[in-house]
């Protein structure tokens, strides 16, 4: 889906990107609150 055309655009701009958001994503969950990624999914859809 549009989540994984985001990544892939992102990872040919930095090729660490994948590894990046698997390293940061757990940390920035926790200091935002979030329990589980699927708490979040849709959330930007108006």
């Amino acid at each position: 889906g549009a989540t994984a055309v985001a990544i892939g655009s992102e990872n040919l701009r930095n090729p660490t990107a994948c590894r990046d958001i698997v390293l940061d994503l757990p940390d920035v969950m926790k200091r935002l609150g979030i329990a589980h990624l699927a708490d979040i999914i849709g959330c930007a859809v108006p």
